[in-house]
């Protein structure tokens, strides 16, 4: 239900549209770029939703191993330090406590 909705909520929003056949990820950089917040963030969390179902695996998550490890432990002093700061981000941001890691290449 609550994946469903912003799905809805976000197609309500483009129809008719010239967003109306684009894929979410184009809707999200488009609806961003123009300043529509209320679709930015419908769009914005049925890809997240997405995502995260895609990358759902039986016995998958725990503490990282190899080089992502190496590189947390480079930037954030310790993993349990990153999860403390990963942690307030997503309990600090929009909607349904979203935070992502990434990496630029160097950090």
């Amino acid at each position: 239900k609550h994946h469903a909705k912003y799905v809805n909520v976000a197609n309500q929003m483009i129809e008719g549209t010239d967003m109306e056949k684009d894929d979410c990820a184009t809707i999200v950089m488009k609806s961003h770029k123009a300043g529509n917040q209320g679709l930015f963030n419908n769009a914005a969390q049925a890809w997240n939703h997405d995502f995260y179902w895609k990358c759902m695996k039986p016995g998958g998550g725990g503490k990282p191993t190899g080089a992502i490890a190496d590189q947390i432990n480079k930037d954030f002093g310790s993993y349990d330090e990153f999860k403390k700061q990963f942690e307030v981000a997503g309990n600090t941001a929009f909607g349904s406590g979203w935070a992502w890691l990434s990496w630029d290449g160097s950090k």
